[in-house]
Parts: structure tokens; C-alpha cells; sequence
């Protein structure tokens, strides 16, 4: 685990956030997870892309508890979950092992997601349907990634200088 992605778990840790196997976990840069906000990376991992907004609440599971092997009790491992860059998640939806959340996508409050989430889309409900998409218009730029974008001074953002 890379001593930035450690800072950034810690950070979030203190904010409210609460991992289970964070060393399974790898956030992205701009990456904001609410007071609330669980990631259980017992299985193999959570990757997170830049830019993901959650609210409060909100639960990822990388591995089934449910479903438990006879002969050794351990828990079912699954493949890896990627929630895509600038992704949004709405407070307490629920991403269950194996489910995939694509580059923009918005997961509405509430949802229950079990199969993957197509980029840019938006989905709700339980379990979670596709019912609607973002255009290409749509600004994935909502909270800026950068540091050089964000003025600390003041805390307010700005536009960062071009060029």
C-alpha cells in the first residue's frame, strides 16, 4: 500500500468512514466518503477512481457473508469491485460483492446494486434498475480533483489557471 493511499484512508477514517481490511482498498485522488461510509474489503479488494462522492451511510461489501463455504466456514471470496471515477453514491445504497459501478454513474439514495452499473448511468430501486443516463454534457467535473484547483486560503474553489 502506497504511504499516499494510507494518508487518504486515514483522513477518511477520522472523518467518519470506516474500513474493514483497508489494506484491500485504494482510494483516488478527490475521493469523498461521508460520516457513515463502509467499505468491507475482506474479499479482494475495493478499488475507488477519482473523484467518487458518498453520502452518508453508504456500504460497499467485497465479499457474500451470506453464502459460506461448508467445509472451511470462510467467507465466499468474489472478484475484485471497482467503483468508477466521479461516480456518485447516494446516502445508505448498498453495493454488494461482485457488482461493478461504472465512470460516472449515480447510484440513487437507498438502492440496492447487485449487478454491474453501466457508465453514466443512473440507477435506483431495489434491486437497483438503470432509469435514466447522463449526456455527454453532463459535468463529471463537479468537485474538482486537483489540489491547484481548491483555494485554501478562503476554502472556497476556483478555476485553476491555463496555459
Amino acid at each position: 500500500m502506497s504511504l499516499r493511499n494510507l494518508a487518504r484512508l486515514l483522513l477518511h477514517r477520522l472523518a467518519g468512514a470506516r474500513f474493514r481490511a483497508g489494506r484491500n482498498v485504494v482510494l483516488g485522488a478527490g475521493v469523498r466518503l461521508a460520516r457513515g461510509t463502509l467499505i468491507d474489503a475482506r474479499g479482494t479488494g475495493v478499488s475507488i477512481g477519482d473523484g467518487v462522492v458518498s453520502g452518508t451511510g453508504v456500504t460497499v461489501l467485497a465479499v457474500n457473508e451470506i453464502a459460506r463455504s461448508t467445509s472451511t466456514g470462510s467467507a465466499t471470496q468474489t472478484d475484485a469491485m471497482t467503483i468508477g471515477s466521479r461516480a456518485w453514491l447516494g446516502a445508505h445504497c448498498l453495493i454488494t460483492a461482485g457488482a461493478q459501478v461504472g465512470a460516472g454513474a449515480v447510484v440513487a439514495a437507498e438502492a440496492l446494486v447487485i449487478d454491474d452499473v453501466p457508465d453514466r448511468a443512473i440507477v435506483s430501486g431495489t434491486p437497483a434498475r438503470v432509469v435514466g443516463r447522463r449526456g455527454a454534457d453532463d459535468a463529471l467535473e463537479f468537485f474538482p480533483t486537483s489540489v491547484e484547483a481548491r483555494d485554501t486560503t478562503r476554502g472556497r474553489l476556483r478555476k485553476p489557471a491555463t496555459p
